[in-house]
C-alpha cells in the first residue's frame, strides 16, 4: 500500500482466482493514507482485472458507498457491527440493498 504497488495487488488477486477463492476481501485502511481514495483506485483495477465478487472491509460508511457504487457486480459489505449503534448499521444495511 504504502509505495501504491497496485499492479502487484492485481496479480495477488489473480493469484487467489487461481488458487480457488470463491471472494477477494478488499481493505484498505492504513494508518496515514486516505481510504477512499485508495479503495477507489483498487477497486476500478480489480473490476476489469478480476471476475469474483469483491468483500468491501471497511468500517467507513462513506468509503462502503463509494466502493459499492464502483463495483461492476455484485459485492459484499464486511464489517457491519453494532459498535456504534443501531443507526450505523441500518445505514450500513441500506447500502446493501
Amino acid at each position: 500500500m504504502q509505495d501504491e504497488q497496485w499492479e502487484a495487488m492485481v496479480a495477488i488477486a489473480r493469484a487467489q482466482a487461481r488458487e480457488g477463492a470463491h471472494l477477494l476481501d478488499v481493505c484498505v485502511a492504513y494508518v496515514g493514507r486516505n481510504e477512499a481514495r485508495d479503495m477507489e483506485e483498487l477497486v476500478r483495477r480489480l473490476n476489469t482485472a478480476a471476475t469474483l465478487p469483491l468483500v468491501i472491509d471497511s468500517t467507513d460508511e462513506l468509503v462502503l458507498e463509494e466502493a459499492l457504487a464502483l463495483c461492476s457486480g455484485r459485492a459484499v459489505i464486511n464489517s457491519i457491527n453494532l459498535e456504534d449503534g443501531e443507526g450505523r448499521a441500518e445505514r450500513v444495511m441500506e447500502l446493501a440493498r
